[in-house]
């Protein structure tokens, strides 16, 4: 199985292929935010270096959030586009799950973080059972007291990965920082491979960005309606 993935959740740009879970390319820009000038010429550059024809990709994933709504939209919309021209599946991948995959297999606990708003964060807890991460809970968004509050409750330190996990180690977070921690196309690529191969796959047009907070848009329309 060959997957093309694609991370936009964040600064970063980056496009990985997957081949049954082994990663066999992955290009990645600091792109500060403008994707939607940078993640098709990534792709494109990718698949040209590895002599691979873009109808050879067997499933094509993206980030799908939490993390920035503009940048989500853009990777979303650019694999919607690439599937339904393909005529293949998609596999939705959390940005908060593809953080934890970065961070490879442990035994203890792992929390993925990702900044919100000043002192705010999305996060997730999972566990490794064998290769396969289950979720502890559901994705949500809060401050740091009450995210430390609900990690301590594991009772041992638990293993931080995600873009937030420096800022909220560094403010002396219970914890233990994983060096290899942030979300991107390469562990987005392992993780949509994990999920694929368990028939966790949506066609083009139900891939959907998963923000977990109203976007702006939405927050200003509420606004007008009240």
């Amino acid at each position: 199985m060959l997957i093309l993935a694609l991370d936009t959740s964040g600064r970063t740009a980056s496009a990985a292929l997957c081949r049954d879970g082994e990663i066999v390319g992955c290009v990645r820009k600091d792109a500060d935010l403008k994707h939607s000038r940078t993640i098709l010429p990534l792709c494109l550059r990718l698949l040209e270096d590895r002599g691979i024809d873009i109808g050879r990709i067997d499933v094509f994933a993206a980030t799908v959030g939490p993390g920035s709504f503009t940048g989500i939209r853009i990777g979303v919309s650019a694999v919607k586009g690439l599937a339904w021209a393909a005529q293949k599946p998609c596999v939705a991948v959390s940005s908060l799950a593809s953080a934890a995959h970065a961070g490879g297999t442990c035994s203890r606990p792992v929390c993925s973080l990702i900044p919100s708003r000043p002192g705010e964060y999305y996060y997730a807890v999972y566990r490794w059972e064998g290769d396969l991460l289950r979720p502890v809970f559901d994705e949500r968004a809060d401050e740091r007291p009450q995210i430390l509050e609900k990690l301590k409750g594991f009772g041992e330190p638990v293993r931080l990965c995600g873009s937030g996990a420096r800022e909220f180690f560094g403010s002396g977070a219970w914890g233990e920082l994983c060096t290899q921690n942030e979300e991107n196309a390469e562990s987005a690529a392992l993780c949509a491979w994990s999920m694929a191969r368990r028939g966790l796959t949506v066609g083009c047009h139900q891939l959907m960005p998963a923000y977990l907070k109203p976007c702006q848009a939405e927050r200003m329309r509420k606004e007008h309606l009240r």
